[in-house]
Parts: structure tokens; sequence; C-alpha cells
């Protein structure tokens, strides 16, 4: 009997050691409940942008509800757009307890376009929800020349703002230079969103391409003028601006999938991969949730001007993994950027 249990031990022993080579968990591997494990628990979510942006601002907002809906305290980090979205893949935790908010457009332009510096792949990243979607929106300042699609196209040396050359701003500004054949550039260079809209007041820039929410408030105080939106419908931020196709834009076949990679933006909350799927899940449903929260709901439209139900981390999941495969679409894109980006 002596020896069995001995022998018993010895290979639980085995096991638990090959487990801990594996980064996994003893605790993990016996099925262990999710929300026990999160229970008193620190998140730590980092925000790969600068403090005070619309990405930050969406995080400060959900993280009370997602403290209560877990029992964890919410302990976010601000980090700079690249660095944040690599460390996070390759020095974050890998137990569930490291999160990372970040564009979803950018997050996938960054690699699909092989950006300088990605040190991760977007389809790996295990997505929770895509927590601000909407369509992108073409703003220029209050104090512009430019007021209609015809002013647009009969003006010459547009310049466009963006941060970084093949972030989400160049690339949706690009593309909608191309869409309407329009004569102008790209500056990149800027320091944030906030840097192109300080540029915009400025009249060092005479556009920007970006999410409607995320400037929605701009246009409410009367600094900025939404034109039209980039995508096949209207914002929810900004009902009253209408599409290019109700202003009579014809899309060419060619451009579509171009289209589709910058006609709307997101914010994605993801995971490192090598987070156990059992985990995974409990925060999706967790974010399922506080989607469905009338009292986050109201928050978000008051601070925002919009709420939109978040999209499942399943479907961007299976997003991100499609437009990944699609290296046509990043060499449409590159062409595009090519053509009409210039660092200042």
């Amino acid at each position: 009997m002596r020896n069995l249990k001995t022998g018993i031990m010895t290979v639980i022993g085995v096991l638990t050691f090959g487990l801990m080579l594996a980064g996994v968990e003893p605790a993990q591997a016996a099925g262990e409940d999710p929300a026990q494990f999160y229970k008193d628990k620190t998140i730590t979510w980092v925000v790969a942008s600068s403090a005070g942006g619309s990405t930050d601002l969406l995080a400060r907002i959900l993280a009370p509800f997602l403290s209560e809906a877990t029992g964890t305290k919410v302990k976010i980090e601000n980090m700079g757009s690249d660095e944040g979205v690599n460390w996070v893949y390759t020095d974050g935790s890998k137990d569930g307890l490291t999160m990372l908010c970040k564009s979803t457009d950018a997050v996938i332009n960054n690699d699909l376009l092989k950006a300088p510096g990605v040190k991760y792949a977007a389809e790996k990243y295990l997505f929770i929800a895509d927590i601000a979607p909407d369509a992108n929106m073409l703003f220029v300042s209050s104090k512009s020349k430019y007021r209609t699609l015809d002013d647009l196209r009969k003006a010459r040396a547009l310049k466009a703002g963006a941060t970084s050359a093949k972030g989400s701003l160049a690339t949706n500004a690009a593309v909608t230079l191309e869409i309407l054949n329009l004569d102008g550039k790209v500056i990149t260079g800027y320091r944030g969103q906030k840097g192109v809209v300080r540029a915009l007041l400025t009249n060092e820039v005479d556009l920007i391409v970006t999410r409607a929410s995320a400037l929605a408030n701009d246009v409410r105080s009367g600094e900025l003028v939404g034109l039209f939106s980039i995508a096949a419908e209207r914002s929810g931020a900004l009902p009253d601006v209408p599409t290019l196709e109700e202003i009579g834009v014809k899309v060419p076949v060619k451009l579509q999938d171009a289209r589709s990679a910058a006609d709307s933006g997101g914010t994605s909350v993801a995971m490192p991969p090598g987070v156990l799927p059992e985990r995974v899940e409990y925060m999706r449903a967790i974010f399922d949730k506080i989607s469905n929260n009338k009292d986050f709901q109201a928050k978000l439209a008051k601070s925002t001007g919009l709420f939109s139900p978040f999209v499942p981390g399943k479907k961007l999941q299976a997003t991100m993994a499609r437009m990944k495969k699609d290296q046509a679409l990043g060499n449409e894109l590159n062409g595009i950027l090519a053509k009409f980006t210039m660092v200042r």
C-alpha cells in the first residue's frame, strides 16, 4: 500500500512539474471556477494611448463596472500606442489579469501593413469585446473654408492629419482621399489624435478621418464639423451627418475592400495569447453583461454622446483572423498609403 501511495504521489508530482513547465498553474488544470479566480485580484488594464484621449476615457468609464462585475480591482496604466500593444502581447501575464485597450483598426492595420516595430500577431490576441464600434467620419474645423464635398474636390494640396505612417488615422485618410479622388496628402507624425485635432484647429491640416463618437463632443462644442460618414451607415453619435452614398458618391468596386478597412472603428479589449479559455470566455461574458447594463449605457452616452452595443469577442476574433489572412488587402492599403502619406 505504501508503494502504491508513493507511486501515486510521484505521478502527481511529475504532472504538476510538467504543468509548471508549460506555464499552467495546477489550480487552472483542475477546472477552477474563473469567477473565484478573479475575486479580490487586480486586473492591470493597459490603455495603449495617452491619458485623456478617447480610448482612455472609455476604459475609465468602464473600469468601475468591470470591477463590480468581477470583484476585482482594475488598475489602468497608460502606455504609448506601440509600446502598449507590444508589451501586453510579449510581457503581459498569461493568467487573465493583464488586458489591452486599443483602437481596433490600429491593432489590425499596424500588423496587416507590417508597420515598423510591430511585435505581435493581431489574430493571436484573445479578443474580449469591441467596446465602442462606430462609423468613421471626415471632420474639418468649424472655421474651415471646406464645408462640402464639392469644396474638397475643388481644393488643391489638401492636408489630412495622422499619427504614425501606417496607423489607423493615416489609413482612414488615405483611403478616403483615394475613394473621392482628392488632391491631397496625409501628414503623419502628430502626437496622438489630440495632436491632430490641435493641428486642425490651427489650420495646420485641413481634415481628419476618425471615429465619429471620438470627436462628437468637439462638434457639439462648435469647434469641429463632420462632413460625411465614410461608412455606408450614419453614425449614432452624429446621426444628422450623411453617408458617402447619401451625398452622391459611388465607391468603385475595386476600392470596396479598402473602404471596409477604413470606414469604421472601435476599441478592442484583448488578452495576450496563452490565457486559459475558461477565463477568456468568463471575461467575454462579463463584457456582454456590462454592455447590457443600463447604468453603464447611460453613463457612456452622457460622456461620449453615444452608446453602441459591444461587438462580442468571438465575432471580433473571427474578423481579425479573416482580415489578417487577406494579404491582398494589406498590399492594396500599403499602395494607397505610399501614394498619399508624407512625414512632417
